[in-house]
């Protein structure tokens, strides 16, 4: 009996984990109507960690009265690191390489961020580099590039600029779930989540008020996709993904964390009718593949050093 439900754990962190980041991948669903209404993208960014903050707090105060208390005041370092540094420093890293290299590029950049996570993990963790998880980030960064079908386009400008925007978003996401596991030996998965939208948001505050307008709040349809924006892909999909992490190796979370990226190009195709080319369907193969090769297969004997 103890042994069925030693079993159950890895199958339900991975379902943790695998929904966490399909949530994920439903952001643009409510990112493009407040985009379309005006609403800069840094604002949006600091919005939805404030928002998580604000409504997660109530409901975990009467689910959990003792989420938000602290073995010693130190461990706010523990926060500082992963919401400050990690999630909100990701955030502008992020937005900016999107402005300065386009969506496409800048996506493929974030995406290096599971071989940044493996190197983090096995000096840190001691989690072990292996051949199979070398492989999975080869065919998982080859399937990005198919997806976004990069090498159908010519003539492509990467600024150095871009470029080190682009691999500082994808350091600090890496930084993200490393530092988050640091935390969860402490602290619950409640805690760790709360704190991190908290001091995300402080770190945003600064540049959330650039070029916003007033009149942008009183348009009743903002306030409800706003309220999508913080409950699904932020409060339900890092509760989701932080659960899963409990319990499973850095780099592989982050490995299985690419589906969001297969999610947000389905919604596209399906909802926003977007083209879906022969090309993209072989790197949404390539990427489920690499998906599967991580987490569905035991842990290799052969360490790559």
């Amino acid at each position: 009996m103890k042994q069925n439900e030693n079993q159950k754990l890895p199958r339900l962190a991975w379902a943790g984990v695998l929904t966490g980041a399909a949530l994920w991948g439903t952001l643009g669903l409510f990112i493009a109507p407040l985009t379309e209404a005006g609403f800069p993208t840094l604002t949006l960014a600091f919005l939805r960690m404030a928002g998580g903050f604000i409504l997660a707090l109530p409901l975990l105060w009467i689910a959990k009265p003792g989420v938000l208390k602290l073995n010693r005041w130190q461990d706010l370092s523990y926060f500082i690191l992963t919401g400050t540094v990690s999630l909100g420093l990701f955030q502008w890293f992020y937005l900016s390489a999107i402005n300065e290299l386009g969506m496409s590029l800048a996506v493929v950049l974030l995406y290096t961020a599971p071989a940044f996570v493996v190197i983090m993990a096995r000096f840190l963790f001691g989690e072990p580099i292996t051949l199979r998880k070398t492989i999975a980030i080869c065919i998982m960064v080859a399937g990005c590039v198919f997806v976004l079908e990069l090498p159908a386009q010519s003539g492509l400008n990467i600024s150095v600029t871009g470029f080190l925007l682009g691999m500082g978003a994808a350091i600090t996401f890496a930084l993200y779930n490393v530092s988050s596991k640091f935390a969860l030996q402490k602290y619950s998965v409640l805690t760790v989540t709360i704190y991190t939208f908290l001091f995300a948001a402080i770190g945003l505050m600064p540049l959330a008020g650039a070029g916003v307008s007033a009149d942008l709040f009183l348009q009743t349809n903002v306030w409800v996709w706003l309220a999508l924006m913080m409950v699904v892909p932020t409060l339900f999909a890092y509760g989701f993904y932080m659960v899963g992490l409990q319990k499973i190796e850095s780099g592989r979370a982050t490995l299985a964390a690419v589906i969001e990226l297969l999610v947000a190009v389905l919604l596209g195709v399906i909802i926003a009718r977007e083209p879906f080319s022969p090309m993209m369907g072989v790197g949404v193969l390539m990427v489920l593949s690499s998906v599967l090769m991580i987490s569905l297969f035991r842990r290799d004997k052969v360490v790559v050093r």
